[in-house]
């Protein structure tokens, strides 16, 4: 379950943070994280209990380190000897995983970060390597230079040792996610030297095809075996999500751009990305609800004065992170939360207490 610090952030976004809007009602309150005392940051990865993980700048900008967020503080979990970490996903241990420069700055390598410690998981060989996703079984996938550094394969950590997935024939892989039964997606090249999503199980990496165009890209698998991405169409005219169920890859369409891209899926079937708008010079935060595609910007009240620039990560309770920004240029991790979650004696609470302060305030000025 989510901490009562969470909620009880939540509950004040909604109190004093949401106002009367036009058009339909915001179905999400906003929750700024905040920074390790810099100007920026970023959310990567979320469990179901609400705690978070990404990447946060220091005081003074002073570089940027992996955070975990929980019960409302966000910590720093510092680096391998390095300048900067950053932390890409975290399992519902409060496990953390992701890439951090070495001592000397040259190389970075994937990290596990578990009670309090950061691990170096090495590599496959080569000089730098990166984790990019975590399951509930502390097994880790990711990608590693491998001997010579002149190539990358995806690899997956079973808790000892890190295992070289290979390639669909190509030189190069990427593993970006992993379930709790070992299933693992991605993106490889082929022998052809297209780069195709792909899954792998049994001991086998399967391409999966595409859109139609070149090349296509796996980014995330739920536990009921349902696979999220993204992959150029038919004269590579454009980039669409897409969802991978039964041998089928189906596309999503856009929102009315050519690009579009989906990287989480929660076990509902829920997922989150980015989406580029015609014209517009940056992308907004993309959610898919089994029905259709929605701009995460329409979804927040517009008074809260927020833009929802890209959503990472989506939980089985509905919870997105991502990142955004409130007109400033700087970009701040977000939290978004279904008002419907929000626990009613709480909000009561708050609503008693919101009253009497704007009581006080208005005598305050009388």
């Amino acid at each position: 379950m989510p901490s009562s610090a969470t909620l009880r952030a939540v509950a004040m976004a909604a109190l004093f943070g949401f106002h009367a809007a036009s058009g339909a009602a915001p179905l999400y309150a906003v929750i700024d994280l905040g920074t390790l005392g810099g100007g920026s940051s970023q959310a990567l990865g979320l469990n179901n209990a609400g705690q978070i993980s990404g990447i946060a700048a220091l005081t003074n900008n002073a570089g940027a380190n992996a955070f975990l967020y929980s019960g409302g503080v966000m910590t720093d979990l510092g680096t391998l000897g390095g300048a900067t970490s950053n932390g890409q996903d975290i399992n519902a241990a409060g496990q953390v995983v992701g890439s951090s420069l070495t001592a000397g700055n040259s190389d970075t390598h994937a990290f596990l970060y578990s009670g309090g410690t950061m691990t170096d998981l090495g590599t496959l060989g080569g000089a730098s390597s990166g984790a990019a996703a975590i399951n509930n079984l502390g097994q880790v996938v990711g990608f590693s230079q491998i001997a010579g550094n002149l190539q990358s394969h995806a690899f997956f950590f079973d808790g000892t040792t890190m295992n070289d997935l290979g390639t669909l024939g190509g030189t190069t892989s990427v593993a970006l996610d992993l379930d709790d039964s070992g299933r693992i997606v991605g993106q490889s090249f082929d022998s052809n030297g297209d780069a195709h999503a792909f899954l792998y199980e049994a001991g086998l990496m399967n391409d999966l095809g595409t859109l139609g165009g070149t090349t296509s890209t796996a980014a995330a698998i739920n536990a009921g075996g349902l696979i999220a991405g993204y992959g150029q169409i038919t004269g590579d005219t454009g980039t669409h999500p897409f969802l991978y169920s039964g041998g089928v890859m189906t596309d999503l369409g856009t929102l009315g751009g050519d690009s579009d891209f989906l990287v989480a899926l929660n076990a509902a079937g829920q997922g989150v990305g980015m989406s580029f708008l015609p014209g517009a010079a940056f992308p907004v935060g993309l959610f898919w609800d089994g029905g259709a595609l929605r701009d995460l910007n329409a979804l927040i009240d517009p008074a809260s004065g927020w833009t929802i620039r890209g959503a990472t990560d989506i939980n089985d309770a509905g919870w997105i992170v991502g990142y955004g920004n409130d007109g400033g240029i700087d970009t701040r991790a977000l939290l978004l939360v279904p008002l419907a979650a929000i626990p009613e004696p709480d909000l009561l609470t708050l609503i008693g207490a919101g009253a009497w302060l704007l009581g006080r305030r208005r005598r305050e000025t009388t």
